[in-house]
């Protein structure tokens, strides 16, 4: 009674403080992770906004190009050419300014924001002649660093892409967004408390920050008046140290953290600096598609991110503290009063263990209703253990579960009988293939998980799986115990299996099925030896939903169903394949099919 007492409350209370240690250290492990996940999502969001407002204007480059190639389009059309420039900010409204540069330099704009075109641009000898000669060889869109644009004194991001016919260059198109207007809009998307988003520009200059919309180039040192006015020897943007951010001016001195555990993303890297009033974390990853020069993307935080979650830490241990030291005192109590029906049961126990099930005996019912309900549940065990035996010994360990509570009703007898059933066969694809490259008992761990996932979704919607064959899987719908819509129910099952099999691993190797379910006749028996009996079904259904299933391969699905399986589904998307031809049937089959969502 002492060592019951205090043994089982000793390692109640060991077995709890450890639990609660290890959850302390793994939410404090998670809530470091949190931070760097957030970073990592306000880096992705960076990207797809960059791509949101880049991406079409490289697209309508591209289209521009494409029509001056086929000679839909004439730039020497002057009336043509500013019709169709100035409807294509209508479906690029980022797009800030357009313009054509001509073999002979010439160059004419189009202002989106006045709707103006400007005529007469004098653009910059040398770098109009080094772009031309460029565009001699080049195809595709090309991005320009970052512009000053005098004529509407604006700071650019451009793209341009040479405009050739017949392989001849006519001129090149120009295309830009204004960078004050991304820098905004990432700004807003990503900007969190305590997190602060940033982009910089080959690693020197900034694109984007909050604090970037404040700031104003020295437009005299880029240019007046009708030029380009492309910065020599810089770029017209403000550096590190033009910010009024005294943090990321130390983002290139800052420690560099391995940060694996954190993110799996090999292109995101994170880096440590310890300043006066605590430290930072600097997220940064890289990109290089839009221009010669790589793009920063980053964010930065300190520690004032984890302190919400903190917070919640430490409230939670106190309350788990107080519901520990309860848990020891009820502890005490429960083991006290348990102590009789806790020997009880170890006796029957120690009956059933030796295999007397029959003579086992029945524990009383108890006062306190948790051990009354564990006697219960063991009594239950017991009657279901003499139920077993008796399955055991009438159809042995691989019966069906509903084939088996049929012939337990019926006294261990199941005649042969004729029903309309929906049969499912599923076969795993290429599996053979993937066998040769595995070791025995991996392949068998692949089967089992697989089996194991879907037996459970076919029992799920009422299915009896009556066949395991090599890596393929016979399922009947209806037959034993009947079901008013077992057609549906099949469809679904295979839906659920086909997401469920694209959806996960198993094993660690990546599979694909191809499922085949057809309606039909079929005549269900106990088939086998004396000794060893199998049930199953057998007819021209059974047939057809396996030639479906082969189907798959050769009309690139995943799920194949009969027409008569179809005419009894009633809300399911179908999309019909047609009519084929059934070896041993002198009709054609129409077969449907259920795309993913």
């Amino acid at each position: 009674m002492v060592v019951l007492l205090f043994g089982t409350v000793g390692m109640t209370l060991v077995a709890v403080a450890l639990t609660f240690f290890l959850g302390i250290t793994s939410a404090l492990e998670n809530t470091r992770a949190v931070g760097f996940d957030r970073a990592v999502l306000v880096m992705d969001g960076m990207v797809k906004d960059i791509d949101a407002q880049l991406e079409p204007i490289a697209n309508q480059a591209k289209w521009i190009a494409d029509q001056v190639e086929s000679g839909q389009l004439d730039i020497n059309d002057v009336e043509q050419w500013d019709s169709v420039i100035k409807v294509i900010p209508a479906s690029s409204p980022q797009i800030l300014s357009i313009a054509l540069l001509r073999p002979n330099q010439e160059v004419r704009g189009y202002n989106v924001g006045t709707g103006m075109v400007i005529e007469n641009i004098t653009p910059d000898r040398n770098v109009s002649t080094r772009i031309l000669k460029t565009a001699e060889t080049v195809s595709g869109v090309q991005w320009f660093p970052p512009l000053w644009l005098a004529p509407i004194q604006t700071l650019s991001l451009s793209a341009w892409i040479p405009l050739k016919r017949n392989g001849k260059l006519l001129g090149i198109y120009i295309t830009g967004v204004a960078i004050g207007d991304i820098s905004k809009t990432i700004v807003q998307r990503t900007q969190r408390k305590f997190l602060t988003p940033f982009i910089l520009f080959d690693t020197s200059w900034v694109l984007t920050h909050p604090n970037f919309e404040s700031w104003r180039p020295k437009t005299e040192e880029f240019g007046k008046g009708n030029s380009f006015g492309i910065a020599r020897g810089s770029v017209p943007l403000p550096t590190l140290e033009d910010l009024d951010d005294p943090y990321i001016v130390k983002i290139w001195d800052a420690e560099v953290l391995e940060t694996e555990r954190f993110s799996p993303l090999s292109n995101t890297q994170s880096r440590r600096f310890d300043f006066a009033d605590g430290p930072r974390i600097f997220m940064t990853r890289t990109i290089a598609r839009y221009g010669n020069r790589p793009w920063t993307l980053g964010a930065y935080f300190g520690i004032e991110l984890f302190e919400a979650e903190q917070n919640r830490l430490i409230i939670f241990g106190i309350a788990g503290g107080i519901i520990l030291l309860i848990s020891i005192v009820v502890g005490l109590l429960i083991t006290r009063w348990s102590a009789l029906p806790i020997r009880r049961l170890a006796m029957a126990a120690e009956q059933i263990r030796a295999g007397d099930y029959q003579t086992a005996a029945l524990l009383p019912a108890n006062s306190i209703r948790e051990l009354d309900d564990a006697s219960s549940s063991f009594n239950d065990m017991i009657e279901g253990l003499k139920e077993k035996e008796v399955m055991r010994g009438l159809f042995g360990k691989i019966m069906p579960e509903a084939v088996a509570q049929q012939l337990l009703a019926d006294k261990g007898q199941l005649a042969p009988h004729a029903a309309e059933a929906t049969v499912f066969f599923v076969d795993l694809a290429g599996f053979t293939a993937m066998s040769e490259t595995l070791e025995p008992g991996a392949i068998i761990d692949v089967l089992n998980e697989f089996f194991s996932t879907a037996v459970d979704i076919i029992e799920r919607h009422d299915g009896v799986v009556t066949q395991f064959q090599g890596d393929a899987i016979l399922a009947i719908f209806n037959v034993p115990l009947p079901h008013p819509d077992h057609a549906a129910e099949a469809v679904r099952a295979g839906l659920e299996l086909r997401t469920a099999v694209s959806t996960k691993q198993f094993h660690g190797q990546t599979l694909s099925c191809r499922i085949g379910i057809n309606t039909g006749k079929v005549v269900a028996a106990n088939v086998g030896a004396p000794d060893r009996m199998n049930y199953t079904v057998h007819g021209d259904a059974v047939n057809l939903a396996a030639r479906l299933e082969a189907l798959n391969k050769e009309y690139g699905t995943k799920l194949l169903i009969s027409g008569s399986t179809a005419a009894h589904l009633d809300g399911l998307s179908l999309r019909e394949l047609g009519e084929v031809e059934v070896r041993g049937k002198s009709e054609t089959v129409s077969i449907y099919t259920i795309d993913p969502d």
